[in-house]
């Protein structure tokens, strides 16, 4: 009887820290690096993305919008959506297929030109690059105070806030790279430039499918140049907010291929 006690108090104890170890909670890293490796994991996605950026005391405000689909994201990614930019009550909208390092961008049939993705031009064309920021890799230290919040629909989402330097590391490789903000910029051989990146902020949400489901990230940026030894505010304190909805991750995604490629000119 001894023994048959002892092997259900053996079993029990088994039992009962494998129910332990299951409820455990995962940590705010675990949950956003194993939705980040499935997400990492699409081959095509399809997605809607708003970047709106104001400037204090000044008209410079605006928004762009993006709807797009890619595909190969393992290999060769091609991409097409459109692309639509707002900025004192005007809107312009544009068609863009991206693929061979080329930025297809149509206007209707008034003009139909196409770019090289690492010109400076072609940046917020790329849509590509837009959508590496989903899946960009962040340390485990940045997740020591985060907490894990448990939506009402049943999905989680994670925030965490990143310096200069980490936001900078973060962003390598995509179309917020620290670089981008200056390219295009006038230069006379004799100005620099210094870039501010303040009050960073990256949030994420996982979806009931363990794909990440949305992602936001706001920031403040200043840019000064230095011209002759002075510095002067380039841009001071703008704010800049992202925000990524995934539709659907995980299903098949058809890039939309323009059949009239021939017809655009390079710009």
């Amino acid at each position: 009887m001894k023994k048959i006690s002892a092997v259900l108090l053996a079993v029990m104890l088994i039992v009962s820290a494998a129910v332990f170890t299951s409820c455990k909670k995962k940590t705010a890293y675990e949950v956003f690096s194993e939705a980040l490796e499935k997400t990492k994991s699409l081959d095509s996605v399809e997605f809607n993305m708003d970047m709106a950026t104001t400037v204090p005391d000044e008209d410079g405000s605006g928004i762009i919008k993006y709807s797009a689909k890619i595909s190969g994201l393992g290999g060769s990614p091609i991409a097409s959506g459109d692309v639509t930019v707002e900025s004192s009550g005007v809107s312009m909208k544009s068609s863009v297929y991206n693929a061979d390092g080329f930025a297809y961008i149509g206007m209707g049939e008034m003009s139909k030109t196409k770019a090289e993705l690492d010109e400076p031009t072609a940046l917020m064309y790329d849509l590509v690059s837009m959508f590496r920021i989903v899946t960009a890799s962040l340390p485990e230290e940045v997740f020591a105070d985060a907490k894990v919040v448990e939506n009402s629909d049943k999905t989680n989402t994670v925030t965490v806030s990143l310096t200069q330097e980490q936001f900078e590391q973060y962003c390598k490789g995509t179309a917020f790279e620290t670089k981008t903000y200056t390219n295009g910029l006038p230069d006379d051989g004799t100005s620099s430039y210094k870039v501010t990146i303040e009050d960073v902020k990256v949030s994420v949400t996982v979806g009931k499918d363990g794909y990440i489901s949305k992602y936001e990230a706001g920031y403040k940026i200043s840019i000064k140049v230095s011209i002759g030894g002075s510095d002067v505010d380039f841009i001071s304190g703008a704010v800049t907010a992202v925000g990524v909805n995934l539709i659907n991750p995980g299903s098949t995604v058809t890039v939309d291929v323009p059949a009239d490629l021939d017809s655009y000119v390079s710009g």
